[in-house]
């Protein structure tokens, strides 16, 4: 799957790592998934995509956007937009798939192969050029999850896919340093 002698970027949509983690009752340690791929390939790059809500004053979020800048990650942040809707509910709206699209197409003219992490359909055509430029695209997703799933398209055109469960005992803060860090 991964060959030490590849260049490799990973692309993270950070709302959907969330949301896959959560799914599956892990927590991921992002040493642990940031050496998990330079052991295994030339790690170019590993860069995390988020949309933050700054009016929720503190933010656990920002906490973990510093540490991963701080850490070797590129961050990319897009500042969430909040307004209320016609029944008065606050929404929250931003999404950096726009962001990790492009991304992804201009990464792919630099490596041998790429590890996207989301469930976004509409990634469907980016991978297709990152693809047509050369690099192989692997998702890592899940469909194990609880409230979420990549898109069927997603899987259909990347190389390879990734069960996010089946690297928890690699990538997931164990139980013993959970309790003594809580």
């Amino acid at each position: 799957m991964f060959h030490t002698s590849e260049k490799l970027a990973v692309l993270i949509d950070g709302h959907a790592l969330n949301a896959f983690a959560y799914g599956l009752g892990m927590k991921i340690d992002y040493r642990k998934l940031k050496v998990q791929f330079a052991r295994s390939s030339k790690l170019t790059s590993i860069k995390y995509y988020a949309g933050v809500d700054f009016s929720r004053g503190e933010n656990p979020y920002v906490k973990l956007l510093d540490w991963l800048d701080y850490n070797g990650y590129r961050v990319h942040i897009k500042e969430a937009r909040s307004f209320v809707n016609g029944d008065g509910e606050r929404n929250v709206k931003g999404s950096v798939i726009v962001d990790l699209s492009i991304d992804l197409v201009l990464v792919a003219r630099h490596v041998d192969h790429v590890v996207l992490v989301s469930a976004h359909g509409d990634l469907t055509y980016p991978i297709l050029q990152a693809k047509r430029l050369g690099a192989r695209v692997t998702l890592l997703s899940s469909l194990n999850a609880e409230g979420v799933r990549p898109a069927d398209e997603l899987r259909q055109v990347a190389d390879e896919f990734i069960e996010l469960e089946t690297l928890r005992d690699e990538l997931s803060i164990s139980e013993h340093a959970r309790t003594v860090s809580e």
